[in-house]
């Protein structure tokens, strides 16, 4: 959050209105993450099937919001 919060105000969004939904609990996603995977097989699965996600968006989501790991 301390990363963000910078790029977050200087787009003119109030970081404090926001908290919540970038600080949830470890326990509360691997619940989530796991209710996905057991319904709908992965959560790209879930992505698709239920929210209409196409490859091609998948593809750019994951360009835009994750980084390579480095190589060990």
């Amino acid at each position: 959050m301390a990363r963000l919060r910078p790029k977050l105000e200087a787009a003119g969004i109030d970081a404090a209105h926001y908290r919540a939904v970038f600080g949830a609990p470890r326990h509360a996603m691997a619940t989530v993450l796991a209710v996905l995977r057991a319904r709908h097989g992965s959560v790209e699965g879930f992505l698709t099937e239920r929210a209409g996600l196409t490859a091609d968006v998948l593809i750019e989501l994951r360009t835009r919001l994750t980084t390579a790991r480095p190589p060990r």
